[in-house]
Parts: C-alpha cells; sequence; structure tokens
C-alpha cells in the first residue's frame, strides 16, 4: 500500500461531563494542499484499534484513546478522545490539559484515499474545480495523532518536488517504451531477465521501478507484465 496521506485539522474542542474531548474538523473544503477530503469515511480498521497518537510517534505509548469516530451529514469526521490521564502517562496528562486550555488546538489525520480526482479535470462548473490538488473519497483512515505544528508544509514540499519528476519520469518511460520496440533490444533483455545470475540485480531494479512506475512497472512501460 501507497504512504498515507497526512492533513492537519485545527479543531473545535469541547469537553464533556465524563472528561472526554469532542474534536470536530472543519466541514470538507479546501485545505492549504489544495485538497478536498470529501465522505464517505472507512472507519473499520482505526476503530479495531482506536489509539490516539502524539505527533505521530510510535515509540512512546498513546496519549489517549478514541472512544467514538464519526461522520456527520455534511462529511465532518469527528472524535471523542478519552485521554490517559494516570500517573504513568505525564505526556498524556499534559496533551488533554493543554487541549482543554487551548494550547493545542490541531490533530493530523493519516488516511489511505479509495478514490482521488484532479480538481483541474472536473467541470469548471463544480463547485469543487480547482487549478491544483485532489478530491479524495472513500478514504480509509489509519492513524490519528495530536500535533502542535502541523507538518502539512512538509508534505506540500514533498509533493512539489515529486510534481516537478514528472517530465523526467515521462522521458524515461518515452524511451524506455522506444529500446522495446526493437526486437532484438526486447529479445535480449528479456534473456538476461530470466538468466539466473540476474536475480539480486532485478530485485533491486524492480523496487527502483516501483517507486518510480508504479506497481506494475513491466506492464506499464514495456506493454506486458509476464
Amino acid at each position: 500500500m501507497a504512504d498515507p496521506i497526512v492533513r492537519e485539522y485545527r479543531i473545535e474542542a469541547r469537553e464533556a461531563e465524563n472528561g472526554q474531548i469532542t474534536v470536530i474538523a472543519s466541514a470538507p473544503t479546501v485545505d492549504r494542499m489544495g485538497d478536498i477530503v470529501e465522505a464517505p469515511w472507512d472507519l473499520q480498521r482505526f476503530a479495531s484499534n482506536p489509539v490516539i497518537q502524539w505527533a505521530h510517534r510510535y515509540d512512546i505509548p498513546p496519549v489517549g484513546r478514541a472512544t467514538s469516530v464519526t461522520v456527520d451529514a455534511d462529511g465532518v469526521l469527528m472524535m471523542d478522545i478519552e485521554f490517559d490521564e494516570s500517573p504513568e502517562n505525564p505526556l498524556g496528562r499534559t496533551v488533554a490539559s493543554q487541549m482543554r486550555r487551548g494550547f493545542l488546538n490541531a490533530v493530523s489525520v493519516g488516511f489511505a484515499p479509495g478514490e482521488s480526482v484532479r480538481r483541474s479535470s472536473l467541470p469548471k462548473d463544480d463547485p469543487r474545480y480547482g487549478e491544483e490538488g485532489w478530491v479524495y473519497r472513500n478514504s480509509e483512515l489509519l492513524e490519528t495523532s495530536v500535533v502542535p505544528i502541523p507538518a502539512n508544509p512538509q508534505a506540500l514540499a514533498i509533493r512539489r518536488a515529486l510534481e516537478e519528476m514528472e517530465p523526467i519520469k515521462r522521458t524515461a518511460e518515452e524511451r524506455a517504451a522506444e529500446a522495446m520496440a526493437d526486437p532484438e533490444v526486447k529479445a535480449c533483455i528479456e534473456a538476461w531477465i530470466l538468466s539466473e545470475p540476474a536475480a539480486p540485480v532485478i530485485k533491486d531494479a524492480a523496487d527502483a521501478l516501483c517507486n518510480l512506475f508504479g506497481p506494475d512497472p513491466i506492464s506499464s512501460v514495456f506493454g506486458h507484465s509476464d
């Protein structure tokens, strides 16, 4: 599975009588990345282990857990969070206190989109149309963290770098396709691929190709997957 997408939401925090905190993300509108994350959400995996982390730190115990995760009619993702405020978890106590007092006001949601459409490909009269960004739907919620500083600028820098690599990727694809159009070149490459000494080299190359061209590089570049 591809790396999850991470989005930060500034939240409205409400404390219930039982001490839990309800966090309400803003309605699905254009975020700082230029994207729109729409309902429905797949919550099954997260519900099986609904821990709330601190700043995406997985080497320390969670600071709390989500006791309820719902999506309202407007597509807003909401959580009731019970923080671990036991003596054994001082970080949990601190995070809970700072959320109640407004010193912390952001949660970071990691998800895997089921569907993604470029906003620029939508009809111009569609209210979601835009020159940049994506519309994500049927997303699977993977994890949630309380964060002090949003990580979106880093994510934006990474995505821009990948977009700048697109012309290089297309050039490589075109050159590979031209080479494989020659029957002799194609036969030599296929014979080498099937040879035993090529196995360790192929593994490293396959990993690199998957990173560059996707999960089926042979099909996308060479025109077959046999």
